[in-house]
């Protein structure tokens, strides 16, 4: 992405590729970097930065958290998982790269995310078989005054929720305990000022995407996420899906 490539310092594909107006970019902020592995054979390297931004003039903050596979015999992919938070909005975004990728890591980074969001077609039986080279995106954005609706839920009604989603998908949070830890921090986190509260909730909501379809689903509220899934074996597709709650 543009974002990646200018924290990267490749300013010059920033300035190729955006219009002189929108290049009044600037940030500060800290990476880290880890890599758990054999050099040169085996390994993962993972990233995590965090930034503040200021675009034109509009202030806004991100975390970026990326996962990629080293060595000659590793299965190759890239994983990114990106919040973008502004003055009147939240992005979330995962976005998965893989070559030579089979059905158990598809469904890993892609499929297992979706189900969990509640997007429909994501509880659909999975195709079978090798799916090959393969690129993945979902993308969910929350307006400040849904963030602000959140507020006002009942802790209650959103644990029973949470709960019912993960028994149906048979995830840990299911566990009472588990559950009340998850809204817990969920509430402290509404307690924050905005600056801090656009990032740190959209980190736990890409965390845990279970939490989504149940804040949603106790708020009624309709709302559409982007996907984007491009292969070689299979139907490509891409577009906006709904959320079913």
């Amino acid at each position: 992405s543009l974002f990646q490539a200018g924290l990267r310092g490749k300013i010059n594909q920033l300035q190729i590729a955006l219009r002189s107006r929108d290049q009044k970019i600037t940030w500060t902020g800290n990476d880290r970097s880890f890599y758990i592995g054999v050099p040169y054979l085996i390994g993962i390297t993972k990233e995590h930065g965090s930034y503040s931004m200021t675009s034109n003039g509009v202030p806004a903050s991100m975390d970026v958290r990326t996962r990629k596979n080293n060595g000659i015999f590793s299965k190759l992919g890239d994983h990114n998982r990106l919040v973008y938070a502004t003055d009147d909005v939240i992005l979330l975004f995962w976005t998965s790269e893989m070559r030579k990728a089979n059905k158990q890591v598809v469904e890993k980074y892609f499929f297992k995310n979706g189900a969990a969001i509640g997007l429909k077609g994501f509880s659909d039986p999975r195709p079978e078989g090798i799916y090959g080279s393969v690129l993945t995106q979902i993308g969910l954005t929350f307006t400040k005054e849904e963030v602000e609706g959140m507020k006002l839920l009942s802790a209650d009604v959103l644990r029973n929720n949470l709960q019912v989603r993960c028994q149906a998908m048979n995830l840990s949070c299911s566990q009472d305990s588990k559950a009340r830890s998850v809204i817990m921090k969920y509430k402290k986190i509404l307690m924050k000022p905005w600056k801090d509260l656009g990032i740190e909730l959209g980190k736990l909501m890409i965390e845990q995407p279970v939490l989504i379809q149940s804040i949603l689903k106790s708020m009624e509220i309709k709302k559409q996420g982007y996907i984007k899934f491009l292969n070689d074996n299979y139907q490509s597709v891409e577009g906006m899906v709904s959320i079913e709650i």
